[in-house]
């Protein structure tokens, strides 16, 4: 084999090479081909030709504007929402407040899903804003002497790959919070043992004293992001709207968001140079040397007892505290990024109530209620986007509206203002039960068992109980008409 691949590929003279370079001017050129097409095609059209264009222009706005008939499909109504749920229950091992192991018997089909969190001290911005580069190298280094070919077999020999990403935490006051590392992998039940060890080593003992590979891993992580811009940039808009109002959002903003994508692409430019390079390396270690070498959390889901699982429980934190993390100030004025799409994914923010507020529930409602009585057909069926709506983030505290690959902008904003004006006067019965269903199903939906499993672990250890959960479940099948108007009144 090794013979053919020389032979035929690399010894091989005949090969094509080619180049792509950006036309400057190009986009301009199409719409003034277009209008040239419009034009010409307009003074050879007839007058029945004419007529007809204006009545099926006619009809299609008559069409948008006519309302739908929802009795022509079959209901479900509010009255058939169960008035609980049940969820999943995990063992805990002498769980104290420096101990907790979070152990889920559930139907994996012989597969282990196992987490572990380890805190991390309090990280400076730069640091901070390194935090998703360092996670997205973490995984692909060598560790110790033993190079990443070697670690990347062994992680395909054992798992089904390892994640690590950073994870924000309660901290010690209302309204704080600490950073912490999680690191995630999943294996047959015999690799339950060696992936674990394996997750442990990633951590403690990554090498990132490989120039060439991180500046590989950068180049990657780079063009993975500027693809995020056009396939994600609803997201990427709300990200730095809500940036402007909450110091949640801005670290999100920071980490993952505009922000992020940007100095992404400035520190692959940047680490061509050695020095360059050599001094980022240094960053991330001093992030490596702030992770603790023992975690405070860890999950698993099997469909084993927890005795008859080959799973060493790791030693738990015991007297290292850490401070709380600083986050990113908010910003301090209105961006507008300019991409090179010919479409726009624009957002709005206000700032809101955290997920324990008894007003949060109500906004999500009134969340699902603009979208699909207002946003939908203004913006995506009349205005051409490729969708549109409203969202409530209650870790964020903000309330945002988007659009989705709009061809129009200033439009857009003024239909955000529309809706709300809407949603005070105009909402009916129907759109708020639709709005509860459609809230009580993204709680209800069905997932796997290892994601239920997960997503109970992820929401104990930011501190929201069950009961919590069912409360704010209730209070969302109970809310009426005045309270999204109240709510809304409050908010917009």
């Amino acid at each position: 084999m090794k013979n053919l691949i020389e032979k035929h590929l690399i010894n091989n003279p005949h090969r094509v090479n080619y180049e792509l370079k950006p036309e400057i001017g190009l986009n301009e050129k199409k719409e003034e081909e277009i209008k040239n097409f419009h034009e010409s095609r307009n003074m050879y059209l007839s007058a029945i030709e004419k007529d007809e264009i204006n009545t099926l222009a006619k009809d299609l706005k008559n069409r948008q504007d006519a309302k739908d008939d929802p009795g022509i499909l079959p209901q479900v109504t509010v009255a058939d929402i169960p008035l609980t749920r049940k969820f999943p229950t995990a063992i805990l091992n002498d769980v104290t407040e420096k101990n907790r192991d979070f152990y889920y018997k559930t139907g994996t089909n012989g597969i282990v899903y196992h987490s572990l969190i380890y805190p991390c001290e309090d990280l400076n911005l730069d640091q901070l804003s390194a935090t998703h580069t360092y996670s997205d190298l973490l995984t692909d280094l060598g560790l110790g002497n033993k190079s990443f070919e070697e670690i990347q077999k062994c992680q395909a020999s054992i798992t089904g790959g390892i994640g690590a990403s950073f994870i924000l935490l309660p901290g010690n006051e209302a309204e704080t919070r600490k950073m912490g590392l999680k690191i995630t992998s999943s294996s047959l039940e015999k690799n339950a043992e060696a992936m674990q060890e394996l997750m442990m080593e990633t951590v403690s003992n990554a090498n990132f004293a490989n120039p060439k590979r991180v500046k590989e891993i950068i180049e990657f992580s780079s063009a993975d992001a500027e693809k995020s811009l056009t396939q994600g940039g609803h997201s990427l808009a709300m990200s730095s709207a809500a940036a402007q109002i909450s110091k949640r959002a801005a670290t999100n903003e920071l980490t993952s968001g505009l922000t992020f994508v940007n100095s992404l692409k400035s520190l692959k430019d940047s680490v061509s140079d050695d020095a360059n390079l050599n001094r980022y390396i240094d960053s991330l270690i001093d992030i490596q040397n702030k992770i603790s070498s023992t975690p405070m959390y860890s999950f698993t889901a099997s469909s084993l007892e927890q005795k008859g699982l080959n799973l060493g429980i790791p030693s738990f934190m015991s007297e290292m505290q850490f401070d709380n993390q600083v986050l990113a100030p908010t910003q301090q004025r209105e961006l507008g990024w300019i991409t090179g799409s010919q479409v726009c994914f624009c957002a709005e923010a206000f700032p809101t109530v955290n997920g324990s507020h008894p007003d949060a529930p109500i906004l999500s409602v009134l969340a699902t209620v603009l979208r699909n009585g207002y946003l939908h057909s203004a913006i995506r069926e009349k205005g051409g986007a490729y969708g549109a709506g409203a969202s409530h983030d209650s870790k964020s505290q903000v309330f945002l509206f988007y659009s989705y690959r709009d061809p129009k902008c200033k439009e857009t904003f003024a239909e955000f203002s529309n809706s709300r004006e809407w949603a005070l006067e105009n909402i009916s019965s129907a759109q708020l039960e639709e709005g509860i269903l459609g809230v009580i199903s993204s709680i209800d939906k069905p997932m796997s068992p290892a994601g239920e499993a997960g997503n109970d672990f992820l929401n104990l250890i930011q501190d929201k109980s069950q009961d919590e959960r069912l409360e704010f479940r209730a209070r969302v099948k109970e809310c009426s008409l005045s309270d999204l108007k109240k709510y809304g009144c409050k908010i917009f």
